[in-house]
C-alpha cells in the first residue's frame, strides 16, 4: 500500500504500511499539520513564502490564556468561550494575546477604576467597614484598554484584618442571557494575606502579568480574618447609581462565583480599588 492508495473495507495493514502512514501524517516534512501525540511532533504549516514563521496549535482552555506550561512564541490556543489566544512572549507561562481583542482600541492601560471613580477625590478620609469573616465587596472596574494586569491596590484604614482578591468576568456576554454565576480570570487573584492600615496596599496576581480584553471586570474583596476591615470609600450622592454590591461568603473565593443569590445588597459606594497594568514593555505596574 503506497502512503497515496485508497482504503478498501476488509483491507489489512501491514507494518510498512503502518508506518508509510504514519510518516504521510506526521512528519514535518510532509507539510501536514499534527500534534503529534508523545512523539514531540509539532504542526508542520505549510510555509507558503511571507508565512514561514512558526505556530502551534497547542490545546484549550476553559477561559481565558493558560496560566501554566511553557509556551513559544506562535502557540495558539482555543478556550471553550470562543476566544482564541496567542503567545506573543515565549515563556513560563507565556505572554498571551486574544486575537480581535483590541479591534478598534490603542494602546495598553495603566490603571483601571470602579465605574464612578473620581480622580480628584479623597478616598482616605473615609472609609467603610467591611463584615469579618468572609465579608465581601464586588465592584465593578472597567478597563477601557488591554491590559497587562500587575497587581490590584487598595486603600485600608485603621481596621484591620487579612483579605483575599479575585477578579471575574461575565463570559456570556449578552445581556439578554441570564447569568448569575461568573468565571474568574485566571491568574488574577491574590491569596489571603494581612494587610497595613492607614494605608495603600499593592497584591501583586499570581499569574502577573494577566491579558485583559477592554471591559467590565468584576474585582471581589473578601475578609478572611476574624475582625471588621475597613475599606477607603466614597459616598454617592443623592441621584448616585448602584455602583457595588455587598455579601458575607462562608467560603473562600473560587474559580466562579454567583452574583446573584440571595443576601447581596446593591450599595452607591464608590471603594477605594483599582487594577494596576505594566506599560510600555516594562516588568512592573505603571
Amino acid at each position: 500500500m503506497s502512503n497515496s492508495s485508497p482504503v478498501n473495507p476488509g483491507d489489512t495493514a501491514t507494518a510498512a504500511s503502518y508506518n508509510s502512514l504514519r510518516s504521510d501524517v506526521l512528519d514535518p516534512a510532509t507539510g501536514h499539520a499534527h500534534t503529534g501525540g508523545t512523539d514531540g511532533t509539532k504542526i508542520a504549516p505549510m510555509g507558503l513564502t511571507g508565512a514561514t514563521a512558526a505556530t502551534r496549535y497547542v490545546g484549550a482552555t476553559a477561559s481565558g490564556a493558560p496560566a501554566s506550561g511553557t509556551f513559544a512564541i506562535g502557540d495558539f490556543v482555543i478556550d471553550q468561550t470562543g476566544k482564541v489566544w496567542v503567545c506573543t512572549v515565549a515563556g513560563t507561562s507565556g505572554t498571551w494575546v486574544s486575537v480581535g481583542g483590541t479591534v478598534g482600541v490603542v494602546g495598553w492601560a495603566p490603571v483601571a477604576h470602579p465605574l464612578g471613580h473620581e480622580g480628584s477625590a479623597s478616598y482616605t478620609g473615609a472609609t467603610t467597614n467591611i463584615a469579618a469573616s468572609g465579608g465581601s465587596v464586588a465592584v465593578p472596574i472597567w478597563v477601557p484598554a488591554a491590559m497587562q494586569l500587575q497587581s490590584i491596590s487598595f486603600y485600608i484604614g485603621t481596621n484591620v484584618s487579612t483579605t483575599e482578591l479575585r477578579l471575574y468576568k461575565q463570559t456570556l456576554n449578552s445581556g439578554n442571557v441570564a447569568q448569575n454565576v461568573l468565571d474568574e480570570v485566571p491568574g488574577a487573584n491574590s491569596a489571603s494575606a494581612a494587610v497595613s492600615g492607614s494605608a495603600t496596599n499593592t497584591r501583586t496576581v499570581t499569574g502577573a502579568p494577566v491579558y485583559l480584553d477592554p471591559g467590565l471586570y468584576w474585582l471581589v474583596l473578601r475578609v478572611t480574618g476574624g475582625t471588621v476591615l475597613s475599606l477607603g470609600s466614597l459616598a454617592g450622592g443623592g441621584f448616585s447609581p448602584n455602583r457595588a454590591q455587598t455579601k458575607t461568603l462562608g467560603s473562600a473565593l473560587g474559580a466562579t462565583l454567583d452574583f446573584v443569590a440571595a443576601t447581596w445588597t446593591k450599595v452607591t459606594t464608590i471603594w477605594a480599588v483599582r487594577l494596576d497594568g505594566r506599560v510600555f514593555g516594562e516588568t512592573t505596574a505603571y
